[in-house]
């Protein structure tokens, strides 16, 4: 889908989005990138890690092996310190380090919604500080206890952040309805996969794991799609953010373009 021109009528005095060819510097070296060939990278390694992860888990459950040469561990979806943990928080900073640039360029044309942009490049690398030091498993101390909080809200941290991502969205959503067509529906879809795997999986992995605990196969597919879903998330939501930027020809140290 290409953007079309006429896609960014004015809905309000500045259309989030709208075409305006601007370079935010000058700089002598550029590093050009394709934002569906980052798209594919992306997507691919987000596939191959979950490959692993089930490939590793099938062993560890299914066949008795739990360390294969390291590489079990190494792949598990479900700890910490590991190569997709590092995979995640490289992804949630990059899309950080790309919300920046826009809120740079909607700063330098005068755009009255650009500190949404900024406010959302922190909250990204909050979340990337999140994923790497688990801050929301703190929420889980308090309520846990040998048999944990029933059910859903076994991880007692969705209590918390639930209503958190709700007061969001309504302050939000008069800056995501402004956003031009393609944009917003990619980030709509992004928000789906990441909030639902995120919190949406996470509840049901708590019920599971109450049910039949967390040291079996079922629960490390059901912790596959719910890492899967978050990094899809990102994943499109950074192919959104570079697909935009190659439409307003955002160029600075990294440019997009959009194949």
């Amino acid at each position: 889908m290409s953007y079309d021109r006429k896609s960014f009528v004015s809905q309000g005095d500045l259309e989030i989005g709208a075409p305006q060819r601007t370079a935010l510097s000058s700089h002598p070296v550029t590093l050009s990138f394709g934002a569906r060939g980052l798209g594919r990278v992306l997507g691919g390694i987000v596939l191959a890690l979950i490959g692993c992860h089930l490939i590793g888990q099938y062993c560890k459950y299914e066949l008795g092996n739990s360390y294969i040469f390291g590489l079990v561990p190494r792949f598990d979806l479900n700890e910490e310190f590991n190569i997709p943990t590092t995979f995640s928080v490289f992804q949630i900073l990059l899309a950080a380090a790309l919300l920046g640039i826009l809120w740079r360029y909607t700063v330098s044309i005068g755009d009255p919604q650009s500190r949404r942009w900024g406010f959302l490049s922190g909250l990204f690398l909050f979340l990337a500080v999140d994923e790497s030091a688990k801050i929301h498993e703190l929420f889980n101390q308090p309520y846990f206890s040998e048999s944990g909080t029933p059910g859903a809200f076994r991880f007692a941290w969705v209590i918390v952040y639930i209503p958190a991502v709700i007061a969001l969205f309504l302050w939000m959503w008069p800056f995501f309805r402004r956003l031009v067509r393609p944009l917003r529906s990619y980030v709509a879809l992004a928000a789906f996969l990441y909030l639902g795997g995120a919190i949406g999986v996470e509840m049901i992995s708590g019920w599971y794991s109450g049910a039949f605990g967390f040291r079996n196969f079922g629960y490390a597919v059901i912790t596959a799609i719910e890492e899967g879903a978050e990094m899809t998330g990102v994943t499109l939501f950074i192919y959104a953010l570079a697909r935009h930027m190659a439409a307003l020809s955002v160029s600075g140290i990294v440019t997009f373009r959009e194949k």
